[in-house]
């Protein structure tokens, strides 16, 4: 089988939750043919990637500078265009285009698989290309985007002005949604609750909508630390977060970490830290950070195993989302205990008392952080059950046999099609 996956992110970059999920899908891909990538991001060089036949990379940067002038333009006055939306045709670029045209005329696909709503501008010239086109739905874009609203930067202006750009933002985003979940020939989701999100709010489909958990590469972290030990016993406990802080939940998730669960502890005599690692720290958390020693803004890391491996805690107080949190998931693998809201551990099957700990408020999440860094008997069998959970459910294999058996099918029937 020859596959095609279209990537905002370089093959084995682990930054954050979109290229984790994005590897973990090339991992099962990879098993089932020859896998080329294409991606259109931050990667502007390609290099040689095990299992991967072939990485054509696109430098969104480079592509807008080349872009001509009247393409430009029409960028630029996107509230004028029906249909037009930036962040999503930042990504759309005809260089693009011809090359896709090209390649998939050369290769003759049998799938081809478009991660994130970003590639859907391309749609039509992928399913020309007579090979079964698949959807990786990461999120609920359209309820995602009514949840978090619109980005501040397309939407900036006077105060009508930006109230109806995010209005403008919110409807083509959910359209241009509706357009590609019906275009396609199947569309895979992160949890069961996303994919009846999509079912709720596109309508009945006709095309197989397939849950594709998340799932991390357990063997990366089986030779951390366990979670026990002297080192458990220092009275500063550290509250880990991991994530994009470009991703609006992140950064609110951060803040609150900051702003609410900190001073919590403080008022209960505790001291500790907060560990805000990953890359896009924002203005709002750096002033929030300058007049506290107790945060650290990490920022990006080339691997997050060294922070995992000391003790903590790791406390997702998030509010807002979809898809599910890797960074849950790395946690357990990890064998560090977890506190989150439950819209922090959304789509992942675990019960509260028994692989985590679930808690809304500040206070309570400070309660839930102390009861697991005090109590080693607690830590430790919230850990071993959690790592059991992860590596039946949530691993690179397990998920990769999902994977194999999805495409298989949906690749079968276009074929037959013919």
């Amino acid at each position: 089988m020859k596959i095609l996956v279209l990537s905002r992110f370089a093959p084995g970059d682990g930054s954050g939750g979109a290229a984790l999920r994005i590897s973990q899908n090339l991992h099962a891909l990879g098993r089932m043919g020859e896998v080329d990538v294409l991606t259109v991001g931050l990667p502007e060089t390609s290099r040689p990637v095990p299992g991967i036949r072939h990485w054509e990379a696109r430098g969104v940067r480079s592509l807008s500078a080349r872009r001509r002038f009247r393409e430009t333009l029409r960028n630029r006055l996107w509230p004028l265009r029906p249909g037009a939306h930036p962040e999503l045709d930042m990504y759309h670029h005809l260089e693009v285009e011809a090359w896709l045209r090209r390649r998939c005329r050369e290769e003759r696909y049998d799938a081809i698989v478009m991660e994130e709503l970003v590639f859907g501008r391309y749609l039509d010239t992928l399913r020309a290309a007579g090979a079964a086109v698949v959807y990786d739905a990461h999120n609920v874009e359209g309820v995602l985007h009514e949840t978090i609203g619109a980005d501040s930067h397309w939407a900036a202006g006077g105060r009508v002005s930006a109230a109806l750009k995010r209005w403008l933002l919110r409807g083509r985003m959910k359209r241009e949604e509706r357009r590609v979940v019906r275009g396609v020939d199947a569309v895979w989701c992160c949890s069961a609750l996303d994919a009846e999100g999509m079912r709720s709010h596109y309508g009945p489909l006709s095309v197989p909508l397939e849950v594709v958990p998340n799932a991390i590469d357990v063997r990366r972290y089986r030779e951390l630390p366990p979670p026990d030990g002297a080192a458990w016993t220092r009275d500063e406990m550290t509250l880990l977060f991991v994530g994009s802080y470009a991703y609006p939940p992140n950064e609110a998730a951060a803040l609150r970490l900051i702003q609410g669960v900190l001073p919590a502890l403080r008022a209960m005599g505790r001291r500790a830290r907060v560990r805000l690692v990953g890359r896009g720290v924002t203005g709002r958390m750096r002033e929030a950070a300058a007049t506290d020693d107790a945060v650290d803004l990490v920022g990006s890391v080339d691997s997050v195993l060294p922070v995992l491996a000391e003790p903590c805690v790791v406390v997702l107080p998030i509010t807002a989302g979809g898809g599910t949190r890797l960074k849950v998931l790395e946690a357990f693998a990890a064998g560090r205990p977890v506190v989150s809201t439950g819209k922090g551990a959304e789509g992942i099957d675990a019960t509260d008392g028994r692989e985590l700990l679930l808690a809304e408020d500040d206070r309570t999440l400070a309660e839930a952080a102390c009861r697991v860094w005090d109590d080693a008997g607690l830590r430790v069998d919230l850990c071993r059950r959690a790592r059991e959970l992860v590596e039946a459910r949530y691993s690179w294999e397990a998920v990769a046999a999902i994977i194999e058996h999805a495409l298989s099918r949906v690749a079968g029937q276009r074929n037959r099609r013919g």
